[in-house]
């Protein structure tokens, strides 16, 4: 594109003012009474770029001026070759006889309007508003007509029409491109003279125009004001008025409106905010008047639905103890009837039952002596192996038959009323995977186990509120899973004389619920206390804050829901801390799932991570922390496990934000 330098001054002076200067420059140089060829050669110079100069000139007084100095030289030149004459010089070096003005050119100038446009345009808002302010700086309106005329500015002037930084850009770009054009001092410097291209800009430049046409009707504004004998009414405020303060021409009356709008202004929004106050204040009165009455009139409708709902309790209370009395009758008769029919078999087998509890007694206190005092658990573990033996055959006395749970009580993925799929692991996890990926089953949960990392990858476990138990907890004793091989469990050995607790990915209080009937502390401690179940965990861990994310599971989470199922994993590494010849989690995670109420489909998910210990020193365990602070989203989980959860990651309920310490 060409740029409006080129289009207005190739061959031409840029304004009238141009070809003022330059004919004073003439003026000034012949200092002989016969020209010089270098003074003659100056004065065609100046008379071809003059007449070309009528291209850019609309306006008729200013064409008659510049007319006007080309007859000047014209006729400068024709003395002179008279005077070539008269002392026969040769004739080559007369002049031409006459120079006209050329004719205004519009497309010219229209043109340079144009490539102007598309200059400014190409500007973001910010800096076509800044291009707007120096322009405007360039110009001024008259006095006596209040017609707008260019005005020659420094550079320190334009820049001070925004931020600098900004603003010497914008004036840059105006110069290459020739919208303005440099009139004296040093280029770059703050005194430099800048001016607009060409005075016909100011006529044939719509978007100039416009800008101009602003600054005209604020000044018809100000009239306006004085006519109405300075009425308040006529004053301005918000943008017009900041558009106004910018103006750098004002007169005295335009000073005085500016001033006059600005306190108006001031006064009006002092106006407005003791309204607001008073708005503000009669608001407070009338709430606290609402809410003494709408307290009033909830305490005596809670008075009324508290003794409505003590009769409707007693009445629930007395019909639970029917149905209590009545299920208690069909449990004794059934027990009556139990009883009957192994009485004889228990009286023969009571003997035999006494010699095999000392014999499982007798091999536990080996075990525990052996352990704490020559920590030989390879000795002892033979031993552990026989009385698990006994215990899975039922003759240990204080081992409920069916030490192993029904796979019909294991993990259900339609517990909460909607499916939810154990998660599916990616391939990258499915090399090492236990039996194909088949779930190992227990009392109310499964679990995914690792061969290599001789770990549970995750456990699934379905929990039920309403039906939760209080049986007491009986003595620890744990228990190698017989369908997993006894090489890819991480047996007692690893906990003996250490930090470590026999962590359990799935505890006791999490499946200690169904019929009352049902649970014993035998069979609660046999579904846990498995090595499949267990993993490392520092004491100070395990004790205080994976022990206060269970609890929080357990009470806090969606309290409106009776129903929810557990997720719960270590998070596998290939920089885990290595202790005697196996690898140590660092991290721990859960994702809790249930149904947010009613007929409602949609999930309420809670997910966490937690570390037990710093990479930078495995031996050392992390302080205590907060459980808010561990709360993270199944997505992360997903990332850092490789595992799918599905549908379940779709309804998150926490998202990480800005941390405030």
């Amino acid at each position: 594109m060409a740029t409006l330098e080129k289009t207005v001054h190739q061959e031409r002076y840029g304004s009238l003012s141009d070809l003022l200067d330059a004919h004073y420059a003439l003026l000034s140089s012949p200092t002989e009474e016969v020209l010089t060829p270098e003074d003659r050669t100056r004065i065609h110079e100046f008379l071809d770029k003059g007449a070309a100069t009528g291209a850019v000139l609309d306006n008729s007084i200013d064409r008659r001026q510049a007319q006007g100095l080309l007859d000047y030289w014209v006729s400068t030149l024709y003395a002179d070759s008279r005077t070539l004459e008269d002392t026969r010089e040769s004739s080559s070096c007369l002049p031409r006889p006459q120079a006209r003005l050329a004719l205004f050119d519009h497309a010219t100038v229209g043109e340079a309007a144009e490539n102007a446009d598309r200059f400014i345009q190409g500007f973001s808002n910010d800096d076509q508003e800044v291009a707007r302010k120096v322009l405007l700086r360039l110009t001024e309106l008259e006095s006596k007509t209040g017609m707008p005329r260019p005005l020659p500015t420094t550079r320190s002037a334009l820049e001070a029409c925004g931020d600098p930084k900004t603003s010497r850009p914008v004036v840059d770009g105006l110069l290459e491109a020739g919208v303005v054009r440099h009139v004296g001092g040093k280029p770059g410097e703050a005194d430099e003279q800048v001016a607009l291209a060409t005075e016909s800009l100011l006529r044939v430049w719509p978007q100039l125009q416009q800008w101009l046409e602003q600054r005209i009707r604020f000044r018809d504004t100000v009239q306006y004001w004085v006519n109405q004998g300075e009425s308040g009414d006529a004053l301005i405020r918000g943008e017009l008025l900041d558009e106004a303060r910018d103006y750098h021409d004002l007169n005295d009356q335009e000073r005085e409106f500016v001033t006059r709008s600005r306190n108006s202004e001031i006064s009006q929004s002092q106006r407005i905010k003791r309204s607001r106050n008073w708005f503000r204040a009669l608001f407070i009165v009338a709430l606290i008047f609402g809410m003494v009455s709408i307290w009033q009139s909830r305490r005596a409708n809670y008075s009324l639905k508290k003794e409505e709902a003590a009769h409707a309790l007693a009445e629930e209370r007395r019909i639970a103890a029917d149905e209590a009395r009545e299920r208690a009758n069909e449990a004794r008769k059934k027990a009556e009837v139990l009883v009957d029919i192994y009485q004889e078999e228990n009286q023969r087998c009571a003997a035999m039952r006494e010699d095999v509890d000392q014999v499982v007694k007798a091999g536990y206190d080996v075990v525990e002596s052996y352990s704490a005092e020559l920590g030989a658990t390879k000795i002892a573990e033979p031993v552990l192996d026989f009385m698990m033996t006994l215990e899975a055959s039922g003759l240990r006395t204080s081992v409920t038959p069916g030490l192993l749970p029904s796979h019909d009580t294991s993990y259900d993925p339609d517990f909460l009323g909607r499916q939810i799929d154990l998660p599916r692991l990616l391939p990258s996890l499915s090399q090492e995977v236990h039996d194909g990926g088949r779930p190992i089953e227990y009392l109310h949960y499964s679990l995914i186990f690792d061969a290599n990392r001789r770990a549970a990858i995750y456990t699934a476990c379905n929990y039920d509120r309403s039906k939760k138990q209080d049986v007491r907890r009986g003595p620890d004793r744990f228990r190698y899973e017989a369908r997993v091989s006894r090489d890819n469990q991480l047996g007692a050995a690893l906990y003996t004389h250490n930090e470590f607790d026999r962590g359990h990915l799935v505890s006791r209080l999490d499946i200690m619920w169904g019929s009352r009937d049902s649970l014993n502390i035998d069979l609660l401690q046999s579904a846990v206390n498995i090595y499949t179940n267990t993993i490392p965990m520092y004491e100070g861990f395990n004790r205080v804050l994976w022990a206060a994310i269970e609890d929080w599971v357990r009470t806090e989470h969606n309290p409106e829901a009776d129903r929810i199922s557990i997720f719960t994993g270590p998070v596998f590494r290939e920089d885990d801390y290595e202790y005697r010849g196996a690898e140590i989690p660092r991290s721990f995670w859960k994702v809790v799932v249930s149904r947010r109420g009613g007929n409602s489909s949609d999930l309420v998910t809670n997910a966490f991570i937690a570390a037990q210990y710093d990479a930078a020193d495995p031996s050392r365990p992390i302080g205590q922390k907060s459980v808010r602070r561990c709360r993270t989203s199944v997505r992360v989980i997903e990332q850092l496990t490789g595992l799918d959860f599905g549908s379940v990651a779709d309804f998150e309920t926490w998202r990480p934000a800005a941390r405030r310490e």
